[in-house]
């Protein structure tokens, strides 16, 4: 739990107690990072006003880091413009939940977070190649013949779904719920956006991320 008033962390500590979960609870990211670097724990709460280093820098820096980048994050706060939520949709951040919330609903989120990793931890570790393609979901790695490819975290989430389903064909939102747990703000053009980025930087592969007028995407079979 990353959180700088001691009323919520208090809070936190009670109702995620009474579960059977064990927390660790921090003021600053800063000391949190080093925690979650050691740690690696199966979830994080994230508020995002915080002394010092914010929420989404503390969301960007874990889902940018090899190590950490699947761990779940929910981010909670005050903040409920749609800019501040899109952000953190943005950054990979795995549910955003604004305050005043449901102590109900928070602990139904947290659980099913938990078990949604640990149900896939295995499948999550594959290798998957795809001819001079390469993606390494323990290291959160994409290379091509040999040389890594710099992808945020949303677009190696993306790529990684398609090649894994490659053939299937999806619509837009399906893909915008491969990558977030949650339908709130989906655009048709945030998916849109997204896929352009991954074409660009898989140069002459992307041709193999194939639009489907009328539908949605799909990863083209090997010719």
């Amino acid at each position: 739990i990353i959180e700088d008033e001691k009323d919520m962390r208090d809070f936190f500590q009670y109702i995620l107690t009474e579960e059977g979960y064990e927390l660790e609870s921090f003021s600053s990211g800063e000391a949190a990072l080093k925690c979650i670097h050691y740690k690696k724990p199966e979830l994080i709460l994230l508020d995002l006003m915080l002394p010092g280093m914010n929420g989404f820098e503390i969301c960007r820096l874990i889902k940018e880091d090899s190590e950490l980048w699947n761990i779940p994050i929910i981010i909670i706060s005050s903040r409920n413009e749609e800019f501040d939520i899109i952000t953190g949709i943005n950054l990979g951040c795995n549910d955003y939940i604004t305050k005043p919330f449901s102590e109900k609903i928070l602990l139904a989120k947290v659980k099913s977070l938990i078990h949604r990793e640990n149900r896939y931890s295995k499948e999550k570790s594959v290798v998957i190649k795809f001819m001079d393609l390469m993606i390494d979901p323990t290291r959160f790695e994409l290379a091509i013949k040999g040389k890594i490819i710099d992808l945020t975290s949303t677009e190696f989430k993306l790529l990684n779904f398609l090649i894994k389903n490659k053939g299937k064909v999806f619509t837009r939102e399906q893909l915008f719920d491969s990558i977030h747990d949650y339908d709130n703000y989906f655009n048709d053009r945030s998916i849109d956006i997204l896929i352009a980025k991954i074409r660009k930087k898989l140069e002459t592969y992307g041709k193999y991320i194939e639009s489907i007028y009328g539908v949605g995407y799909r990863f083209k079979e090997e010719i």
